[in-house]
């Protein structure tokens, strides 16, 4: 019998839903996506997306504290409607704790996640709690969005620029120095909360929603590599990723020095940056990114091509280097 860490996430979540009688008339995008999107009413769409941290999986309790991970469960699903383009509105939790489990952690919990959707003007309005085993918080966030608006991993075009807001790297670094508590660092703090209380770019999102240059679009969560070769896939494409041109946070770059690791391996497979990736017309760049410009940087670092499944590095030197096509998976990571 075939285990679910033989087949990988990806592959379980393709035999899970081949079944699935077909699309309704009102559903526009169902799996497969950051979010689906379905029609709520005239001129409007509902999205929804669901995200997890369980313990022991997602996090560990001596890596990050109960607010921090309230924020980050807000966080990331934040991040699924900011690439889509949308607006965030309401959102149901699922608690599951063990029965010793201190209530002033569950409060600190909740404290984080309400402040992070308080901050979107995202309201609860339900949820479920139940024992478990370990601790674990599933979150279901529902925003809407205007039709010719919506923004979806697949429509890139060949010569379309890839691009990306803000900076990577961060996870993957902030991960690192938490794990390592021993470690001198003066801005450890800064570094450390890139991991554990990350930024979902829902102002870009929506910006950029406008453009209808941008015809392309997705949340780097599972590592640049592994979302570029998840929005590559839907438009039936492949990219040329520039080493040269990866934003790297200068304390990034100081971290990884700390510790001897490879720049553009974080870039490309630490994941968890929430950063927004997009193919836009070369021709839009400049206003785009002035558009931008108040809220989070924008940089171009590759190119859409032609040749479908074809992800490569072009390095520093020149040389193209195939790229693994290497995202989190739950059941092999």
């Amino acid at each position: 019998m075939q285990t679910c860490k033989e087949i990988g996430e990806f592959g379980l979540i393709q035999k899970l839903f081949k079944n699935i009688p077909a699309r309704r008339s009102d559903v526009i995008l169902g799996t497969g996506d950051d979010a689906a999107a379905v029609i709520a009413e005239p001129g409007v769409l509902l999205l929804s997306t669901v995200d997890s941290q369980v313990e022991g999986v997602h996090f560990r309790w001596e890596l990050i504290s109960a607010a921090q991970l309230g924020h980050k469960l807000a966080a990331i699903n934040l991040s699924d409607i900011a690439a889509m383009g949308g607006t965030p509105e309401f959102a149901l939790i699922n608690l599951s704790v063990p029965e010793d489990f201190p209530v002033e952690k569950v409060e600190l919990f909740y404290d984080g996640l309400i402040k992070e959707l308080d901050r979107w003007n995202v309201q609860i309005i339900g949820g479920n709690v139940s024992a478990a085993a370990v601790f674990s918080a599933s979150l279901t966030l529902l925003g809407k969005e205007a039709p010719d608006h919506l923004k979806t991993r697949s429509g890139a075009e060949p010569g379309d620029w890839l691009c990306v807001t803000g900076s990577l790297g961060k996870g993957a670094a902030g991960f690192q120095l938490a794990e390592n508590p021993d470690i001198v660092f003066d801005e450890r703090s800064k570094v450390t909360a890139f991991w554990q209380t990350p930024e979902a770019r829902i102002q870009a999102g929506q910006r950029l929603s406008g453009f209808s240059e941008v015809h392309a679009m997705i949340d780097v969560s599972d590592g640049l590599a592994g979302d570029g070769t998840h929005l590559c896939e839907a438009g039936r494409t492949g990219c040329i990723i520039f080493e040269d041109s990866l934003p790297i946070h200068p304390l990034v770059r100081k971290t990884a020095g700390t510790f001897g690791e490879s720049l553009t391996d974080w870039a490309l497979y630490g994941g968890e940056d929430y950063e927004l990736l997009f193919a836009i017309d070369p021709g839009a760049f400049g206003k785009i990114k002035k558009d931008l410009s108040s809220i989070v940087p924008v940089t171009v670092i590759g190119e859409i091509i032609s040749s479908e499944g074809v992800i490569r590095l072009k390095h520093k030197n020149g040389n193209l280097e195939p790229l693994r096509k290497q995202a989190w998976d739950h059941f092999r990571s």
